[in-house]
Parts: C-alpha cells; sequence; structure tokens
C-alpha cells in the first residue's frame, strides 16, 4: 500500500557543524524529534533541506540518516538534477529504505512539457 500524503509533512533543515561538515547526530535528532511529535512523512533533501547546496555524497548520506532515524515514519528522499544523478539518487534512497521520493521541479526554461514528463518517468 502506498503511504499516505494526507498528513502533515516536514523537510527538515539539513544542519552542519562549525567547519562545514554534515552533522549526522544533529540531523538524527530533528528527525527523531518530529517523528516523535507525531510528524507522519519526511522528507530529506526537500527544498528547505538544502537540496541544492549538497554534494551527491552529502544528500545519499543525509537521506540514510534520515531513513534511520525516521524509523516508523514515511521518508520521501528528495532527488532532482540531472537525469543520472536523480536516478542514481533514487534507486540509492529506495534500496536503503525511502518509501519513495519528491522529484524537485526542473528550473531549466527551456524543457518542454513532454521533456519533464520523460525526466520524470524515467
Amino acid at each position: 500500500m502506498p503511504p499516505s500524503l494526507d498528513a502533515v509533512s516536514a523537510v527538515p533543515v539539513t544542519p552542519f557543524s562549525a567547519d562545514g561538515a554534515l552533522d549526522e547526530d544533529a540531523l538524527g535528532r530533528v528527525v527523531r524529534r518530529l517523528v516523535d511529535q507525531g510528524v507522519p512523512v519526511i522528507v530529506p533533501c526537500g527544498g528547505t533541506g538544502e537540496f541544492s547546496q549538497l554534494a551527491p555524497a552529502e544528500r545519499e548520506r543525509v537521506a540514510r540518516v534520515a531513513i534511520e532515524a525516521g524509523a516508523g515514519a514515511t521518508v520521501l528522499v528528495g532527488v532532482g538534477g540531472d537525469l543520472a544523478g536523480a536516478v542514481q539518487a533514487t534507486a540509492a534512497a529506495v534500496a536503503a529504505g525511502a518509501a519513495g521520493v519528491m522529484v524537485h521541479a526542473l528550473s531549466d526554461p527551456y524543457l518542454t512539457p513532454a521533456g519533464i514528463v520523460a525526466y520524470v518517468e524515467a
């Protein structure tokens, strides 16, 4: 059965340490607190989760930490960017236990509606 999306969802902000590294412990605490407070859908790497500022390896780590900390919630990982990267990120998220993905809106001004559909289908 697909996850229910008719409830509150949260896009956690991605915390960093003073040296600029991903603060995995803080991220885990943020996600766990959201779930413990009853938020049923967690979306790591969403728009307010610094998706566009993270390197692909950082995005994958954020997704894994959120999936682990978000036990009991539906976790949908934000993916996007180039097609190959989005496909790879989707496969990694699902393999790590995500219920699915949220595809970020494409911003290329030359995209056609058919091109957008082909991207999302891939």
